[in-house]
């Protein structure tokens, strides 16, 4: 899982006019929502408009990659609108790993954040392991809950207030590097007793065999692609700048767990060509020019 920087006002053209309408139609949506619950109407969800999101995350912020797995989705499928706090039920596993409902004070079931149905910032694209089965589903672990827009309304603030258990890429802050640990057969870890991390990999099912097996082939079609390309740069006095660019942007998949491993590869590759010579990289007595 990457960490995702999305900034809708920079858009600009084309880009910009599609966002702007897909922002319209939630709008529409979010007031009929509005007057619906105030006048007691059971609301029609507008499904239309988290899959409009959906499409533009997945074309040109996520490039197709489910935002929790990194996996490619849309070659084989079309990908799902995932709701990161869900609009209607919502559920976490308790300490015998059962799914139950969460309650409110009175004992009545958790509305779901239905305010936040229609915004943008609460959908994800993604794959539908990570999402149905045997994934996320309706699970939304917490320190404790939110119940309406009156305890927090905006995603930020609602983060503040609950202390959610489950990362996602556009939470601000969020780093790869300080919560999961990738080996190099494919496997994933929390890092350390990160509790996020653990909650995050159970509730996507982050380890299925599949998902292992996906990250370890990415792994080796990177490390080939990083060394040709390195070799053919040197020979011919080239810049190595924009070499993994395609894996920094997120445009491959699995990107988070191949940079890193990538950069486990170099750091092995120095220590060994440098003992293949006799230095000690952290030694300065190994100078060259000694």
């Amino acid at each position: 899982m990457r960490r995702v920087i999305f900034e809708p006002d920079m858009l600009t053209g084309k880009l910009r006019e599609d966002w702007d309408k897909l922002v319209a139609s939630a709008e529409r949506a979010k007031t009929s929502l509005a007057e619906d619950r105030r006048d007691g109407r059971k609301h029609n969800w507008r499904a239309k408009v988290w899959k409009g999101f959906k499409q533009f995350l997945f074309d040109h912020v996520f490039f197709g990659m489910c935002a929790y797995c990194e996996g490619a989705v849309e070659a084989v499928y079309v990908g799902d609108a995932e709701h990161y706090r869900p609009k209607g039920e919502v559920t976490q596993r308790d300490n015998h790993g059962r799914e139950v409902v969460i309650r409110s004070p009175d004992g009545s079931p958790h509305p779901g954040y239905y305010w936040l149905a229609y915004d943008w910032r609460n959908v994800l694209p993604s794959c539908y392991k990570c999402n149905t089965y045997r994934g996320k589903g309706t699970q939304f672990p917490a320190v404790r809950h939110a119940f309406s827009p009156l305890d927090a309304g905006d995603p930020d603030d609602l983060d503040k207030f609950e202390g959610p258990f489950l990362l996602q890429p556009f939470r601000e802050g969020y780093d790869p590097r300080r919560f999961f640990v990738f080996d190099d057969l494919g496997g994933i870890e929390a890092r350390g007793d990160n509790i996020e991390a653990d909650v995050s990999i159970k509730v996507y099912d982050l380890k299925r065999g599949a998902l292992r097996d996906r990250r370890l082939d990415a792994y080796t079609l990177a490390w080939n692609i990083f060394r040709e390309a390195r070799e053919r740069a040197i020979r011919n006095g080239e810049s190595l700048a924009d070499l993994m660019k395609d894996y920094k942007e997120g445009r491959k998949p699995h990107s988070a767990a191949v940079l890193l491993y990538i950069g486990r590869m170099i750091v092995a590759e120095e220590q060994a060509n440098a003992q293949a010579i006799g230095w000690h990289l952290s030694d300065p007595s190994s100078d060259s020019r000694d």
